[in-house]
């Protein structure tokens, strides 16, 4: 007997969007944002997404909590740079 192994998916939104000047996270694209477009195309392929943020991480939280699918992650060490994102996403696979 076999287990149905999950794809799931690390997905970063913790950064600062620094060099763009402007938080890129709710930016609007298409019918909604730049990250429902992303979370939509990695739902799209993946069982699970864990939704890894840092700054403005409530904001991002109050969104996306109950979005089927994703599994919001918060990063108390985002400033640490994007490695550090990643090892608090993939702690979260299952």
């Amino acid at each position: 007997m076999s287990k149905k192994m999950d794809k799931q998916c690390v997905m970063l939104a913790a950064g600062l969007s620094s060099r763009m000047g402007k938080w890129k996270m709710m930016m609007p694209w298409g019918e909604g944002t730049i990250l429902d477009s992303a979370l939509a195309s990695a739902l799209a392929f993946c069982d699970r997404v864990v939704l890894v943020t840092g700054f403005r991480g409530d904001e991002l939280a109050a969104c996306y909590r109950d979005h089927p699918g994703v599994e919001v992650v918060f990063n108390p060490q985002y400033q640490d740079g994007m490695f550090s994102s990643f090892q608090c996403g993939v702690g979260h696979i299952r």
